[in-house]
């Protein structure tokens, strides 16, 4: 299912990246394999999680000490040598280090029958790019779940009306999700004239139809990696908070919490961002 060969790390020789928590930093050095992303994680001291993480993680402590806090109100506190297992969805956890820690993460495809079922659905769909004929798609989907929570905003028209004089046309692209060749999902990426991101991801959709094959997490690999291929160093997002499936999905991809810019969005109540180069 996974073919990883016989490798060896060397530590040294992986870039180092920044993550700002709550209060204090988080240094990365980051390996993807296939299926698998390994990384050397030190948090600062004071250190906590900006945010509650669904994700599932193998976590082994290297140096320091450090609390893995539930949401629940659970905490677990873990020093050098030991380590916490979790699977993807089964808890809700940050976090925390008073006085600084080094730890080795582990996470990938868990493989449960949950996620066996995702990949035999997953050989089905296929990621395509825009073409005129999926245009009705398009804004369809999108207009389904936009009403469904929200208004139509003046810049949902503007994109949904013309994808492409206001995407295609200029340097932005679309991607399509296909099941059994049948539109399904969608998702862009529009060019942003700004110095911190080269593209924003807008207007991700899957149908509720559709939903529980893991469409949403294909599509955003694929996006992102259209987006690494155009030399894109950074993406940004908007969305809300409500729509925690969303936000998930979006954490799990790797984007983190941005703050302090305008939108042109009433809906928009939380932004993020995610550097490619440690993607």
């Amino acid at each position: 299912m996974y073919n990883i060969p016989f490798s060896t790390i060397d530590w040294t020789n992986v870039p180092k990246t920044e993550h700002s928590g709550y209060t204090g930093m988080a240094i990365w050095q980051t390996m993807h394999l296939d299926g698998l992303r390994i990384r050397l994680v030190e948090y600062s001291a004071d250190y906590m999680a900006d945010h509650w993480c669904q994700k599932g993680h193998i976590v082994h402590c290297l140096e320091g000490e450090f609390v893995s806090e539930m949401e629940t109100g659970e905490i677990f506190t873990l020093t050098k040598g030991m380590t916490y297992i979790v699977s993807d969805d089964l808890s809700s956890h940050r976090s925390i280090s008073a006085e600084g820690v080094k730890l080795l993460i582990v996470d990938g495809a868990f493989l449960k029958q949950e996620e066996l079922r995702k990949k035999g659905e997953a050989a089905h769909v296929s990621i395509v790019p825009y073409e005129s004929k999926y245009r009705s798609a398009f804004r369809t989907l999108n207009e389904a779940w936009i009403s469904k929570y929200f208004i139509m905003e003046p810049e949902d028209y503007k994109v949904l009306n013309n994808p492409e004089g206001y995407m295609v046309n200029k340097k932005g692209h679309i991607l399509v999700a296909l099941y059994h060749d049948e539109p399904v999902g969608v998702c862009a990426l529009i060019k942003m004239d700004d110095p911190d991101y080269d593209y924003e991801l807008v207007k991700m959709a899957v149908s509720p139809a559709a939903q529980g094959k893991n469409i949403g997490w294909l599509l955003g690999q694929a996006v992102l990696n259209k987006a690494k291929s155009l030399g894109a160093r950074s993406v940004f997002l908007e969305s809300n908070t409500i729509l925690k499936p969303a936000i998930n999905l979006y954490l799990k991809l790797g984007f983190e919490k941005v703050i302090g810019r305008t939108s042109p969005y009433e809906r928009a109540n939380i932004q993020m961002g995610i550097r490619l180069d440690d993607w």
